[in-house]
């Protein structure tokens, strides 16, 4: 800004009455800006939330979406989505610290349990699509604390006295599910064996079983592989556990899979010859990599449990190769001493199956 100074006129008093209206126009120049800022800032922060909202929802979506089609492919259809469970106890607090009111629960399963004559399972499922942390223990406490105050709000809701009303049953078992996925494409963490000492206050005496990304994987790639065996029709065995007596309910198979082998590293299907439904094959598979001790404890396993199975016995795991370890395993079936049995077994690889060609 450029002043004029003129004689006799008090200089000095023009030239204050001048800085002063500046200094007073340059405040206010300096509000306005900031008040812009301010504004800007605002719509920033509100853009941002609306967006990262946005995300949240679709990452909630996706992994809800992947849970479902993960249950689906295991025989568990028609899962009952999205319910609104009312809290009955005022020391449940949601996230903001406040008495929670309901409990949303992402899905809810119920079936009688093929490995315990007259157990009704309700399994309440909650999802999480989030990264794993490098240590987990604080966020897997602070989701299994959620799902423990939803299994305490189910156990006297109405939910829970519609589906009695339905099912005839001896004994009730509340079951969780906390499955925990992120979509970062890995599938090697094992998220299970990171939180196994993390020691919860109160579980309630409800069994909960958590399903992460390697557990996901392992299981999905076996029905994929067991799925394209176009001559053979699939199902879970059912081995007889001691609790699955009863002959009148007693089945050995079927297309539901037992919650309990979610966190199996084994899963045992029976495959049937569409050709031929006397031919039937035990097909054992496993989340572990292909090691001697464990093909022979496989081995004796599938000796276990294949009673009124006849033909082949079908050991997969996810990494045998045929040059690499047939040796090992003709090694093996030589020291198991039961030469009639060891005919009937053969190791494949469930991922790759060229491999064990």
């Amino acid at each position: 800004m450029e002043y004029k100074l003129r004689k006799g006129l008090g200089n000095d008093k023009i030239l204050q009455a001048n800085a002063l209206h500046y200094e007073v126009h340059l405040k206010e120049q300096e509000a306005i800006a900031l008040m812009e800022a301010v504004i800007e800032r605002k719509l920033l922060n509100f853009k941002y939330k609306k967006i990262m909202g946005e995300k949240s929802k679709k990452i909630g979506e996706y992994g809800e979406d992947y849970a479902e089609k993960f249950f689906n492919s295991v025989g568990w259809d028609s899962l009952s989505k999205g319910i609104e469970l009312k809290c009955s106890n005022e020391l449940h607090q949601n996230k903001n610290g406040n008495p929670s009111r309901t409990h949303g629960i992402d899905f809810l399963y119920t079936y009688q349990s093929p490995l315990v004559d007259g157990q009704l399972n309700n399994v309440i499922i909650s999802v999480k699509d989030q990264n794993y942390p490098n240590n987990p223990n604080t966020k897997f406490r602070e989701f299994m604390k959620e799902l423990i105050a939803m299994l305490e709000c189910y156990d006297c809701s109405e939910e829970k006295q519609k589906v009695l009303k339905i099912y005839r049953c001896n004994s009730i078992n509340d079951v969780g599910i906390l499955f925990w996925i992120n979509n970062t494409g890995k599938s090697d963490t094992d998220l299970i064996k990171s939180v196994s000492s993390v020691r919860l206050e109160d579980t309630r005496d409800n069994t909960i079983y958590l399903v992460d990304n390697r557990r996901a994987t392992f299981i999905l790639e076996v029905m994929k592989f067991v799925k394209t065996k176009n001559d053979s029709q699939y199902s879970f065995y059912y081995p007889l556990t001691g609790r699955n007596l009863n002959p009148q309910n007693r089945s050995n198979a079927g297309k539901i899979l037992p919650i309990e082998y979610l966190n199996s590293s084994v899963i045992p299907i029976k495959l049937e010859k569409k050709s031929n439904n006397k031919e039937i094959s035990l097909f054992l598979a496993t989340i572990d990599h292909f090691e001697a001790d464990e093909f022979m404890r496989l081995m004796g396993l599938a000796k276990d449990i294949s009673t009124n199975l006849v033909g082949e016995v079908i050991i997969a795991f996810p990494d045998y190769d045929q040059l690499k370890h047939s040796n090992v395993v003709n090694e093996l079936k030589q020291g198991f001493q039961d030469a009639d049995f060891t005919k009937t077994v053969s190791v494949i690889n469930y991922i790759n199956p060229i491999n064990a060609l």
